[in-house]
């Protein structure tokens, strides 16, 4: 009988990325486990929402694995608290190679699930990976959508010229802005391209939650997020059993993306629930309402598909 939780070490390329494995309460490494990688929102590390799913999860016979990503928490990469698209979806397929190595893990019954932003990485991944056997999103986003429409199509504009021109101060040793720049201004510019309050909320809640380590968000970050598009290519590639959870407030962009993810799917399996009462980041970090979700994903998850 080993530990109920394991810390890992495994790659992505150059990049060294700390992972955490929970096995059920009677973990026997002599049998084959349905195993599900579990991906956070935008910026977080594995302590924050993905622990508390990972712990209730394995708990209904599934070993769970959570990581942080590259450029986060005691994962490497540089510059620090870089949010890029296509290296945290590259590091959910590099949680699968390693996964892949250990004997007591199915290969045949690897499972995936994203929250946030990680529901649209989560996507991405397993449209380009069919070793995820099946996927599960809660108030999932497609970020690159979110975040332009979040600023117009102008000020994505504005945005991304002054995302540019930071860069540039950056490559010539300047000083690196945070998501606290987020306050309409960015260096010497006076444009209000940052300045909306659903994305001041969102960084917020990211900053002050107590379930939050509070690391910044490098804001050249979105100069990769805004040109990126998660469901890019969903309708013809995601096959995959799919479960959708939203949150019952219909005027969110989760909803609404789930409701998107939904329909567009190619899957012959899918379903969508709605937690009723439950708000966007209550699935982050209210316990009573992320319990309603885990009963929801581990029916979902230890069907045979």
């Amino acid at each position: 009988m080993r530990d109920l939780c394991k810390r890992v070490i495994f790659k992505n390329k150059s990049f060294l990325l700390e992972g955490k494995i929970y096995f059920p309460k009677n973990f026997n490494d002599s049998y084959l486990y349905k195993t599900v990688v579990i991906v956070g929102s935008g910026s977080n590390v594995k302590e924050q929402a993905t622990a508390i799913y990972a712990k209730n999860l394995s708990g209904n016979d599934l070993i769970t694995f959570i990581f942080d990503p590259s450029f986060m928490g005691n994962s490497s990469g540089e510059p620090r608290y870089l949010e890029d698209p296509l290296i945290t979806i590259e590091d959910i397929k590099c949680a699968a190679d390693y996964l892949m190595t250990l004997s007591y893990v199915d290969e045949h019954n690897l499972c995936l699930l994203g929250i946030g932003s990680g529901g649209g990485y989560a996507v991405n991944a397993a449209m380009t990976d069919y070793r995820f056997s099946s996927l599960a999103t809660v108030v999932g986003l497609n970020i690159g959508s979110s975040y332009r429409k979040i600023l117009g199509r102008e000020n994505v504009r504005k945005a991304i010229m002054e995302l540019s021109t930071q860069r540039t101060l950056q490559a010539r040793g300047g000083k690196k802005l945070y998501a606290e720049s987020l306050d309409g201004s960015m260096g010497e510019t006076k444009e209000k391209s940052f300045s909306h309050t659903d994305l001041i909320e969102a960084i917020r809640f990211h900053r002050e939650c107590e379930m939050q380590h509070n690391d910044p968000f490098l804001l050249i970050s979105l100069s990769h997020i805004l040109g990126f598009d998660s469901f890019h290519m969903l309708s013809e590639l995601l096959i995959q059993p799919l479960l959708v959870v939203v949150a019952d407030d219909e005027t969110t962009e989760s909803y609404k993306h789930g409701m998107q993810l939904f329909y567009m799917a190619s899957s012959e399996i899918k379903n969508f629930s709605v937690i009723e009462g439950a708000k966007h980041y209550e699935m982050y970090s209210n316990i009573p309402t992320i319990l309603k979700v885990i009963a929801k994903l581990s029916t979902f998850y230890n069907k045979e598909y």
